[in-house]
């Protein structure tokens, strides 16, 4: 169905006047409702979107066990495909959301792959789509022919300053700012290049407790997960794979988030070795919990961060800014109501 417009507003083919009310909440709505002009008419056709998710954990709606990617996709199916949208994603065997569901084993079957869609949104680790063969909108931290990008910090790492932005939609109605008892917390993989080790020993420095969450099942590095283990002894304690209330629990009561990424540290190559965005980082801001994070490594976590105005930068070589950590006091609720940061589904 398409509308037309006129001085008077929006008709139908036979000229009946339309009135077309916007409704803010997306939970509610159909394609209808979330109208948009485009060359002077308004196109209710349904859209097509392909969301890529990784090869490595299935991807299940709803969600609760490890994966901040594949919660993310799972939870963007479910609200897209209640707006009406025609939702196809793709990802590792065992893969069952609200969209039409396409399996792969590995990230490397998206060499080659064509797509039918309106746009693709690509969260997958390796990029191997080519989102540059095809025309239509490509939302990635990799770069394509008519790219959107998750943040300004992806942008401009591939030399753009006027493209297009968007942040990932996360759910964060389950986030709530809880009595904030004396420990920090590291959330995100456990891996060499997610700075958990540097997390421990800034902690140590200053004496203060950190736990420690993240994968440790069939898709880790065991051999570093093992030496994580090793290290975690005094006030450091090791708790790895959590559900998703025990994470949202244990986040919630932390009165800081040690995250200090060093991308340059990855085995395989990616086309921009930043952190992207920082799914945890938003979650620890609509926990109301603040980041101390690494200096010298401009990504997304340190977009939101600045943003927000929720956290502290620290030079890790220089041991006198680790202070910032224990010295600084936040009003841990400040950081909850700010949707100008995120798309909130």
């Amino acid at each position: 169905e398409v509308l037309q417009w006129n001085n008077s507003g929006y008709t139908d083919e036979d000229g009946i006047q339309i009135d077309i009310a916007y409704r803010e909440t997306a939970r509610e709505t159909t394609v209808k409702d979330r109208w948009s002009v485009m060359g002077g008419s308004v196109n209710f056709g349904k859209i097509r979107i392909a969301l890529i998710s990784t090869a490595s954990i299935p991807t299940l709606y709803p969600f609760n066990g490890y994966g901040g990617i594949e919660r993310i996709v799972a939870d963007l199916a479910h609200e897209l495909s209640v707006m009406g949208m025609d939702v196809t994603v793709i990802g590792a065997p065992g893969t069952k959301t609200d969209g039409d569901n396409i399996e792969i084993s590995s990230e490397k079957d998206m060499r080659g792959m064509k797509i039918d869609a309106d746009i693709v949104i690509d969260f997958s680790h390796l990029k191997l789509y080519d989102g540059k063969k095809y025309s239509v909108p490509f939302w990635s931290d990799s770069q394509g022919s008519n790219p959107i990008y998750p943040t300004e910090a992806v942008m401009r790492s591939f030399g753009v300053s006027d493209g297009k932005v968007i942040y990932p939609g996360i759910d964060l109605g389950a986030y709530t700012v809880a009595y904030k008892a004396p420990y920090y917390v590291y959330l995100g993989r456990i891996a060499d290049f997610k700075g958990v080790y540097d997390a421990i020993r800034i902690a140590r420095h200053q004496g203060i407790k950190l736990k420690i969450m993240g994968h440790t099942g069939k898709y880790a590095d065991m051999d570093y997960v093992e030496w994580i283990k090793w290290q975690s002894t005094g006030e450091i304690e090791f708790i790895g794979d959590v559900t998703e209330d025990e994470k949202r629990a244990i986040l919630s009561m932390s009165i800081g988030m040690l995250f200090f990424p060093h991308w340059e540290r990855l085995h395989y190559n990616i086309p921009n070795p930043i952190e992207s965005f920082g799914i945890n980082v938003v979650e620890a801001l609509a926990s109301g919990v603040p980041v101390y994070t690494n200096s010298g490594k401009y990504g997304g976590h340190v977009e939101l961060i600045s943003i927000a105005d929720g956290g502290e930068i620290i030079d890790e070589d220089d041991y006198r800014t680790y202070s910032a950590i224990t010295d600084t006091h936040y009003d841990h609720e400040e950081y909850v109501n700010m949707p100008w940061i995120y798309f909130n589904i």
